[in-house]
C-alpha cells in the first residue's frame, strides 16, 4: 500500500526488503498492468 497511490503514478520510489537486505526502485502505477482495456480478448 502506498498513500495517495493513485496521484503517484509514474514516480519512481525506492523498495526496502529487510528480511532480504536489499533496496529497489520501482515505478508507481495502476494495480492493473496487464491489459487494462481488454484489447487481447478482441484480436
Amino acid at each position: 500500500m502506498l498513500s495517495n497511490g493513485p496521484e503517484r503514478h509514474g514516480e519512481v520510489v525506492k523498495v526496502c526488503d529487510p528480511l532480504r537486505n536489499t533496496e529497489m526502485l520501482a515505478e508507481v502505477c495502476g494495480p492493473c498492468f496487464v491489459d487494462p482495456e481488454g484489447g487481447r480478448l478482441r484480436v
